[in-house]
């Protein structure tokens, strides 16, 4: 059955056109994909993002069972910090990539897909047996609004006059949005200045009616998940399923920062990774076409001379570029070309390799 966050009516109300996203009704967008990707670059744009999974992990040894399911390690971060990370399996293929909020050792929040909730909650409780941990899947009673753009520290400051100048990225506040508690953090999925509010079901709908009534102010606009995809891969970040997944290790997905080998504790994947680190033979790359051709997700990607060297992962017209970019995975052996040719719908178009990320902000 399709879920719904608790901002439906709204979305509906406000005339978003809604589709399926792993099995929740989502806006893909409310004006067009162009307007709202621009204001993000250029202003400010607010996301509905509750379809995100939160799990909860409580207990005494709960910053070890972490630091045993993740590949990167939070035991040299502070209090209300957060880390980038993926779970891997033991063959060292891509569980989820995760972000892990740390409120103290004995207390975590893991923010994972939506299309992995239930396999990532699975994967967690059944590697918890040796520790004393509690979790909790509490996906149901939280919703996420992503804030992101160059306007968004101004527009907060109004709500958390005390909160948002001083939140460096990648870290949190438990803080207070009129009378609505909630978990503020400074990330983003688009590269662009950008916070989540993590708050109960029941005060979502007055936060996002509150935010836009700024919206002229700010020029803030609600997006959708169709910007969100334009804005992660001008970004160079990657998306499970398609950058990364159980059959694609995280070297090979150019993740290779959020691996701590050396890591005190041991992990899940650990001895696999060490193993295939050095003899991994693909890579993640860049690409700008030629032409405006949009190359979609599985086209061919064959090298100057011809003969497949890999497939295209994400693909997409950047408006903030005016050209058509994407990601693809390729033999490691060909990254030092500078030309590729990719197969869309049964002809090849050139497109030059690119160093991620095509727009840096951040």
């Amino acid at each position: 059955f399709m879920q719904r966050t608790s901002l439906y009516e709204m979305h509906k109300k406000a005339g978003a056109k809604l589709v399926d996203f792993h099995h929740w009704e989502m806006p893909i967008h409310y004006s067009s994909i162009k307007d709202e990707v621009l204001a993000v670059r250029n202003s400010a744009g607010i996301f509905d993002i509750s379809h995100m999974g939160q799990v909860f992990i409580h207990g005494e040894d709960a910053e070890k069972f972490i630091n045993y399911i993740i590949t990167n390690t939070t035991f040299n971060k502070m209090y209300n910090s957060m880390v980038y990370t993926v779970m891997c399996n033991d063959k060292g293929g891509v569980i989820d990539d995760l972000v892990v909020y740390k409120f103290n050792e004995n207390k975590f929040l893991c923010v994972v897909n939506a299309g992995n909730v239930d396999k990532d909650f699975r994967w967690m409780k059944e590697n918890s047996s040796q520790f004393n941990v509690k979790l909790t899947n509490n996906s149901g009673d939280y919703s996420m609004l992503a804030v992101q753009g160059p306007n968004s520290i101004r527009l907060l400051n109004e709500f958390f006059p005390s909160d948002v100048n001083i939140i460096k990225y990648y870290n949190f506040v438990e803080a207070n949005f009129g009378r609505h508690a909630c978990i503020l953090s400074r990330s983003g999925y688009t590269g662009e200045t950008g916070y989540e509010i993590i708050v109960k079901n029941e005060s979502a709908r007055d936060i996002w009616q509150s935010l836009l009534d700024r919206q002229e102010d700010y020029g803030l606009v609600p997006c959708g998940l169709g910007a969100r995809d334009v804005l992660r891969i001008e970004a160079g970040f990657p998306l499970y399923g398609q950058e990364i997944s159980d059959s694609i290790n995280p070297f090979e997905s150019s993740l290779n920062w959020v691996v701590k080998l050396n890591k005190e504790a041991d992990f899940i994947g650990r001895q696999r990774l060490k193993e295939i680190k050095d003899r991994n033979d693909k890579a993640r790359i860049g690409f700008v076409m030629e032409l405006n051709k949009v190359a979609r997700e599985n086209s061919e990607i064959s090298g100057e001379e011809g003969g497949k060297i890999g497939y295209v992962t994400s693909g997409t017209f950047s408006f903030n570029l005016g050209k058509s970019i994407g990601m693809g995975l390729v033999q490691k052996k060909n990254v030092a070309i500078k030309k590729i040719k990719i197969n869309i719908n049964d002809k090849f178009y050139w497109a030059s390799i690119k160093e991620l990320p095509f727009v840096k902000k951040i």
